[in-house]
C-alpha cells in the first residue's frame, strides 16, 4: 500500500507540475517510467489499477481525450508483465530499451486516438521528443526506485508491488 501512495504522490506533483509550469517543453514521462518499473518487478490489480488512476489523472490534468492515457498505461502494464515472463529486465540497457518501447507504443497509441478524433498533433515535432527524454531519464529514475526495496517488493511486510 505504501507503494502505491508514494507512486500516486510522485505522479500527481509530476502531472501538476507538467501542466502548469511546462506544458508545452518535452519531458519525461515518469508515469509511464512509474508502471514500467511496476511492471516488470510483479503483476497485481493494484498494479493494474493504479496505471488506470495515473491514467486517468494525466488526462484530466493535461486537458487530452479522458481515457487515452489510461488506456495506454494499462496495455504497457500488461505488455510490460507478459514480457517480463520472458526476458529479465536486470541490467540498465534492457531497462533503459524497454522503457524506450513502452514510450514508443505509448505515443504511437496516443497518436492514433488522437488522429482518430480529428485531433491535431505533429508526432515528430510535439510526441516523438517525449520518447526520447524518457528514455535518457529513465536509468536514472528506475535507479532512484531501486534503492528503496519497499517499491520493489523487497519488503513483504508492506506487500509491496506484487
Amino acid at each position: 500500500m505504501k507503494d502505491s501512495l508514494i507512486f500516486l504522490i510522485i505522479s500527481i506533483v509530476y502531472l501538476t507540475f507538467k501542466s502548469t509550469i511546462l506544458p508545452t517543453v518535452p519531458t519525461p514521462d515518469i508515469p509511464l517510467i512509474i508502471v514500467f518499473f511496476m511492471a516488470y518487478n510483479g503483476a497485481s490489480i493494484k498494479g493494474v489499477i493504479l496505471s488506470f488512476i495515473i491514467g486517468y489523472l494525466d488526462d484530466v490534468l493535461n486537458g487530452s481525450i479522458i481515457g487515452t492515457t489510461s488506456f495506454t498505461l494499462v496495455f504497457i502494464y500488461a505488455a510490460t508483465h507478459v514480457l517480463s515472463q520472458r526476458m529479465h529486465f536486470s541490467n540498465v540497457s534492457t531497462k533503459v530499451f524497454g522503457c524506450a518501447v513502452a514510450a514508443l507504443i505509448k505515443a504511437v497509441l496516443s497518436f492514433i486516438i488522437w488522429r482518430s478524433v480529428s485531433h491535431e498533433v505533429s508526432f515528430f515535432t510535439q510526441v516523438l521528443p517525449t520518447v526520447f527524454i524518457t528514455a535518457l531519464f529513465a536509468p536514472f529514475i528506475i535507479s532512484i526506485f531501486e534503492r528503496y526495496p519497499s517499491l520493489r517488493g523487497g519488503d513483504k511486510s508492506e506487500g509491496g508491488i506484487l
